[in-house]
């Protein structure tokens, strides 16, 4: 043990448990431990030994490596498959599957709308027609040219042509001017009769 005593120095065995180099503890000796072999990594019964466990073998890194290819490719398989799953389940969504379809259902609402526009605007016209002429005839019994159509004159007394409104305004001698729904007439009043 003697000739292993180096392997149990404080500061070996410090340096050795703060070494960021992975270490592998093989003095030679199966069946005797040191301190260096608690702090190590690894320990191996022996310096051949510790090779093998640092250095692996050719074909077994072949094989590793040839199943993490494996791996990678089947990951790769899975998401490719997912991301086609999903593509197609969006493709076979309708509106991308027909979109003349959606198109077709948009222009008959449209179309809906249009007609049902052209009905309101129709209906409107209508509307403020019947109100036009209901207001003309308002305006045609109102209008006073309307009511001299029917035999009755309108009397203005001149310069001023204000209406005369009443026999009692009108004093002999007075011009005035009768209209007529054809046309006027001017006059002198001679006489007046009624109320005075």
């Amino acid at each position: 043990m003697e000739d292993l005593w180096a392997f149990n120095d404080e500061n070996l065995v410090r340096a050795v448990a703060a070494s960021r180099t992975p270490v592998i503890s093989a003095v030679g000796h199966e069946t005797d431990f040191t301190l260096c072999d608690f702090a190590a990594d690894l320990r191996a019964p022996t310096p051949s030994a510790a090779c093998e466990l640092a250095i692996p073998e050719r074909a077994a890194l072949a094989e590793q490596v040839g199943s993490l290819k494996r791996r990678l490719a089947q990951a790769l398989q899975r998401i490719g498959m997912k991301k086609r799953m999903y593509l197609d389940q969006i493709l076979s969504r309708k509106p991308l599957r027909f979109p003349m379809d959606r198109i077709a259902v948009l222009r008959q609402e449209l179309d809906e709308r249009v007609r049902q526009g052209s009905n309101a605007m129709e209906c409107l016209v209508r509307r403020n027609r019947e109100r036009l002429f209901s207001l003309r005839s308002k305006l045609d019994a109102l209008n006073p040219l309307s009511v001299l159509k029917r035999g009755y004159t309108l009397t203005y007394i001149l310069p001023q042509r204000t209406p005369a409104g009443s026999a009692g305004r009108l004093k002999p001698g007075a011009d005035i001017e009768v209209v007529f729904h054809d046309g006027s007439v001017l006059a002198e009043v001679t006489d007046r009769k009624g109320k005075r």
